[in-house]
């Protein structure tokens, strides 16, 4: 359906523009630091699409997509779901609203088949305990943060999830080999995103994944950036007049981004800083407020973790369109609350300890995966709701299997 609609081509996005700026500059070597992480940016180059959308494009997202789907199953079978279960997973995978991001040109389906495959190498491991397993799992989720640096914290739920079986093994395994178990998790992490942050700081005096990082973090700073110490003249005066101009028509939390919709160039010329410089000072301005006022920093994570389980309504997700919208919007509610009434039987389940331990162990380092990227996403950027996107084919397998769960509890209750 999504193919007949879009015609088999992709369309752009509000980042597209910066990840083809990033894939032109991968085609002449890399000679510039970019706005974006290369991972992306080199699948456009490599599909031609770096300077337009293209069919074949779409075509790779629409494949990407459905080994997620493949894979979110493959992980519902081994948690014990039926065949219904697994089809209830694909289902829910394949609606209009979620199928139709594939013809988006963002890093959204990328990331979500490498959060996925990161999630299937887990629960993998549950079950057969071979390196390659966690081989798989560490690779695909160092990967995940050169695509999307919001994914930066993916590795942790795998990293407990190991510690924790090994812990509770029956067999006490040798050192060498618990160190080998942990090396298979951590080394491709490692060398992923250690080896791009270090690039980033040897060739253009970058050090980090982003030099949009600051930029992101002035959204948890935006409603107080007026408390910024007389000090920080003139960039104080200039920001307080970005912020409040953008409270002119705000909608959809654009007055928290409203320096992401501001020319770096002008700020430049206000501070007399080069953009490498002004990174670094934007970086110590919202370290400051954040430090002095954590309360309010609080106050707009808090705020955050509601606005990332909302209603998707980029383009193609039916969010503007009327009636279709209001039913899309509805569903997307009526799945939420599903969502936290399993997850309260889940752990009421686990406290019991009637849940089978294997289950627990996969469906758990599941809901961590959703967690890491919550985290990061409400605390560092502003939590628009296309940053949970990746992490849908694991939300739709710990639905499912937490629905299983409540009814299993439920038979036991009358029984």
């Amino acid at each position: 359906m999504a193919t007949i609609i879009a015609r088999g081509l992709t369309r752009p996005m509000d980042d597209s523009s910066e990840y083809r700026a990033a894939a032109r500059n991968l085609a002449h070597g890399w000679t510039q630091l970019t706005y974006r992480t290369p991972g992306y940016p080199l699948l456009l180059w490599l599909t031609g699409s770096s300077t337009q959308e293209t069919h074949l494009l779409f075509a790779v997202q629409l494949v990407m997509h459905g080994l997620a789907v493949a894979l979110a199953v493959d992980v519902a079978r081994r948690l014990g779901l039926s065949t219904r279960g697994g089809a209830a997973v694909a289902l829910l995978l394949m609606v209009p609203p979620v199928a139709m991001q594939t013809w988006l040109s963002g890093s959204e389906v990328p990331a979500e088949l490498l959060v996925t495959l990161s999630f299937w190498g887990c629960a993998r491991w549950v079950g057969t305990h071979r390196c390659r397993d966690l081989l798989v799992a560490g690779t695909a989720a160092g990967t995940a943060v050169v695509v999307r640096p919001a994914l930066v914290l993916l590795w942790i739920p795998c990293l407990v999830m190991v510690v924790l079986e090994r812990r509770a093994s029956v067999d006490a395994e040798p050192r060498p080999g618990r160190a080998r178990t942990l090396a298979c998790l951590l080394v491709p992490v490692v060398m992923l995103v250690g080896g791009l942050s270090v690039l980033n700081w040897v060739r253009f005096d970058s050090p980090g994944l982003t030099p949009l990082l600051p930029w992101h973090l002035s959204t948890r700073t935006s409603e107080y950036v007026e408390l910024l110490p007389a000090s920080d003249e003139p960039a104080r005066s200039y920001l307080i007049g970005l912020r409040d101009r953008a409270y002119t028509g705000s909608v959809d939390h654009a007055t928290a981004e409203y320096l992401n919709q501001s020319d770096p160039a002008a700020f430049s010329k206000v501070t007399g800083l080069g953009r490498r410089q002004l990174d670094r000072y934007l970086l110590h301005l919202d370290l400051v407020l954040i430090v002095h006022h954590p309360f309010r920093y609080g106050q707009a994570v808090v705020a955050s973790v509601g606005h990332i389980w909302e209603y998707n309504s980029q383009p193609g997700g039916f969010g503007t369109s009327g009636a279709v919208g209001w039913v899309a919007n509805l569903a997307h509610d009526l799945l939420a609350l599903l969502t936290a009434f399993v997850l309260v039987i889940v752990v009421g389940a686990r406290y019991r300890r009637s849940l089978d331990p294997r289950f627990a162990r996969i469906w758990f380092v599941g809901l961590g995966i959703v967690v890491s990227d919550v985290v990061v996403s409400v605390a560092v950027e502003s939590g628009s709701p296309r940053l949970l996107f990746p992490t849908y084919p694991v939300l739709a397998v710990l639905l499912v299997a937490g629905w299983s769960v409540a009814r299993s509890e439920r038979r036991a209750a009358v029984a």
